[in-house]
């Protein structure tokens, strides 16, 4: 089967792939491809490398272009804090005493409003990308 070689991936573009754990993903200009891995129930972004990159994560044949990533969504798969009441990506947490190195504080939006009442902060692996290769994926 024939694919693409690594000399020819376009950062933040995003392919059909013949991988180990990806359907598809976008490819991340460092030699690696961020795609949905799904394993024990759960659904989180993953990278995998190139077939061309070599070395025992090197499991991605990409086959075929998708699409370009919209400019507005991070080519990465980094953690970030959001508000799961609201789903704001963003939130920092403030000391009480702003003097004080450790001690009692809350929870804002990166905005300055207050977390949303009930919300508690989690963690996510860039929901937009998540959720934007989510939805292609199904229409695949």
């Amino acid at each position: 089967m024939n694919y693409i070689s690594l000399k020819d991936c376009v950062p933040r573009w995003i392919y059909k792939l013949d991988s180990r754990n990806l359907a598809i993903g976008v490819y991340d200009g460092d030699n690696g491809f961020i795609g949905i891995r799904t394993k024990f129930g759960d659904r989180y972004l993953f990278i995998e490398y190139h077939w061309d990159y070599g070395g025992d994560y090197a499991t991605v044949k990409p086959l075929e272009k998708i699409g370009e990533l919209p400019e507005e969504i991070e080519c990465n798969e980094h953690d970030a804090l959001y508000c799961d009441k609201c789903l704001k990506r963003g939130l920092e947490f403030r000391l009480d005493d702003p003097k004080a190195a450790v001690g009692r504080g809350k929870w804002y939006h990166f905005d300055g409003t207050p977390l949303c009442e009930g919300g508690n902060p989690e963690y996510c692996r860039n929901g937009e990308l998540f959720i934007y290769l989510e939805k292609l994926e199904a229409g695949l």
